[in-house]
């Protein structure tokens, strides 16, 4: 983010010194199609091609901006933010969308699994079969 506020100051086609509102520009613009910044930047974290259509053998990469989105919101639930300012963080407008992306994560279900489990040495009755 240090980068990117140095790279505010910009110079146009013109020649003409500018500073960008945006956090990522291209020349002070607006960058409209960020795909090939994307998968450069997915292939240098190293994230590897998946197929995704066996019949075509299109590829994408393993990772998609709207993942990030998804991983944000659940991150931010789950160091407390209140999920009301997750939702104004994340552009969700109403509770539906935000429950339909809301994912649950590996801890979640860990700790979902560790409270239904019984503690060591209690009996469990068992339904009698007849």
């Amino acid at each position: 983010m240090a980068r990117r506020q140095a790279a505010r100051l910009a110079d146009r086609r013109d020649g003409e010194p500018v500073v960008a509102d945006l956090v990522f520009h291209n020349r002070g613009h607006r960058i409209v199609d960020y795909r090939r910044a994307w998968a450069t930047a997915c292939k240098a974290a190293g994230f590897v091609y998946r197929v995704v259509n066996e019949k075509t053998g299109r590829r994408e990469l393993g990772r998609r901006m709207h993942d990030l989105r998804r991983t944000a919101a659940r991150d931010r639930v789950d160091d407390g933010t209140p999920e009301r300012v997750v939702m104004a963080m994340t552009g969700h407008k109403t509770r539906a969308m935000f429950d339909r992306y809301s994912i649950a994560s590996t801890k979640d279900i860990e700790a979902a699994l560790r409270k239904a489990t019984l503690p060591a040495g209690n009996p469990v009755r068992q339904r009698e079969t007849r």
